[in-house]
């Protein structure tokens, strides 16, 4: 990140808490007491428009808490780089994240090639159905609802667009379960 510019700062783990984003977890202070630090989800309240620094780009890291229900896209503790970038264009953004992937990757002895693949949210959802496919396995939507006669569609209360997945080898995998 020093390469492209970036001033690394690392800033503090407990915070004054703040209401906006996740919940954080409260820690009471033994010198102020009844006063609470808080581990917030971000750093937030210590960041600034870059803008205003004498230098344009700023890389804030820490460790990060959520006090939230667990989910399997989201940990009670996360590591958070956060890049704060003046005036930047879509295509400055790609490249400084493609190039700390690409280092970040090799460091754990993986060969990654930049530029990686982009691709339009909407045309993302069209795909795959969500914002973060997993693309591995080529499981793309289909649209299927010419499939259906118009009277199907009617007796089976088909009133939207209907989608499907093509599995390759799924008719002989389902024909051996249901066995």
């Amino acid at each position: 990140m020093d390469e492209m510019g970036f001033l690394e700062v690392e800033t503090p783990m407990l915070t004054r808490s703040t209401p906006e984003g996740a919940r954080d977890y409260l820690v009471p202070s033994r010198v102020h007491h009844g006063q609470f630090y808080g581990f917030a989800a971000i750093a937030a309240d210590l960041q600034t428009n870059p803008d205003d620094w004498w230098f344009g780009s700023l890389l804030p890291d820490r460790q990060c808490f959520r006090d939230e229900d667990l989910r399997a896209d989201r940990q009670p503790e996360f590591t958070q780089l956060d890049l704060e970038m003046s005036f930047p264009r879509q295509e400055d953004i790609f490249g400084v994240i493609e190039k700390l992937m690409v280092n970040a990757c090799a460091v754990a002895g993986i060969k990654a090639t930049a530029p990686f693949p982009h691709m339009l949210y909407k045309d993302c959802i069209r795909k795959y159905g969500s914002d973060k496919p997993d693309m591995r396995f080529g499981m793309e939507l289909h649209e299927s609802h010419f499939v259906f006669s118009r009277g199907s569609q009617t007796k089976l209360q088909i009133e939207c667009n209907v989608f499907a997945l093509a599995a390759p080898g799924g008719a002989k995998l389902f024909a051996q379960a249901a066995r």
